[in-house]
């Protein structure tokens, strides 16, 4: 679908109208744009969302304007402003809503390619942050859905602290109550790659993979996509779903001596609770994951000890 040209104007369903200045970013199903606000006088990010972006387009939106009405879970997850949105297009099957404007921020591929470019005690406060924010929205009964690499901003504060965004919150669901993708390539569980719904143990294994790549600078699980190989739903499957092992329960795809010494560095409350985590138990739905409590407590008590 084509996107909107620098300086379209677009009415929200409060009255506001935004004019569209820069495309920022742009996926497979949704466009991400810097706006300027013509009536509150101030720059505001914009997302398109059109295509196969839901099993059910117009519900999906329906439950949109429920959550930016609804005050967000946690402070770090980037939230809609209350009924800046656009009307729905039934013909096109596409929407846009208005939320905070980041500048500055970088995603978290940049870390896991060079974990080293934080101090480990940076990492496990990010991971113990983002266990915060996902176990304030299952508190509220929601599953954030799509823990990987680009939807986790950060940058460091001029007093070093490092700030944190999730985006992407639109694909949040209400528990039980799935409308969007399902999560995203091999950050979902073993069981959503091969086709089940996600649920609150699914998205704690998305998680749990999203922190393990922080900490260690590399996938948990034994795959071997090589660069050559497209990462298509069918290799996915086909190395991270039909058998998954951990890569340091008998990998036949054997992780460097960098990568062990990561692990080996971690507290052990880490270490043991990753074994868990990537357990054939676990993996295979024979045993139950750790929630987000006991991964959160983990990482706090790592906390102390470094």
């Amino acid at each position: 679908m084509p996107g909107f040209s620098k300086g379209t104007v677009i009415r929200l369903l409060n009255g506001e109208r935004i004019c569209i200045m820069d495309r920022i970013g742009s996926g497979a199903t949704a466009d991400i744009y810097k706006v300027f606000n013509m009536d509150r006088k101030c720059y505001q990010c914009a997302k398109h969302l059109y295509g196969e972006y839901s099993n059910d387009p117009e519900k999906y939106y329906e439950k949109l304007r429920v959550f930016i009405k609804m005050n967000r879970p946690h402070e770090l997850f980037v939230w809609g402003y209350p009924e800046a949105c656009s009307a729905f297009d039934k013909k096109t099957k596409s929407f846009v809503y208005v939320m905070e404007l980041l500048e500055g921020f970088d995603d978290l591929r940049g870390i896991i390619r060079n974990p080293e470019m934080l101090s480990l005690k940076s990492r496990i406060q990010i991971c113990l942050n983002l266990a915060e924010a996902a176990k304030s929205a299952q508190d509220r009964r929601l599953v954030y859905g799509d823990w990987q690499p680009k939807n986790i901003l950060w940058k460091k504060n001029t007093s070093g602290e490092i700030s944190l965004r999730i985006i992407d919150t639109d694909g949040m669901s209400f528990q039980g109550h799935q409308l969007g993708l399902a999560g995203t390539g091999k950050y979902r569980a073993p069981e959503v790659m091969a086709g089940g719904a996600q649920t609150l143990q699914s998205d704690i294994h998305s998680l749990a993979t999203l922190a393990f790549r922080l900490l260690c600078g590399r996938h948990p699980l034994d795959g071997k996509l090589t660069r050559s190989e497209v990462e298509s739903p069918v290799n996915i499957m086909k190395y991270y779903c039909k058998q998954p092992l951990f890569i340091f329960d008998g990998s036949e795809n054997q992780p460097s001596e960098l990568v062990r010494k990561r692990f080996g560095s971690l507290p052990r409350i880490l270490q043991l609770l990753y074994r868990k985590y990537f357990s054939r138990g676990c993996l295979l739905g024979r045993e139950e994951r750790p929630d987000y409590s006991v991964f959160r407590n983990a990482h706090e008590q790592a906390m102390k000890q470094i």
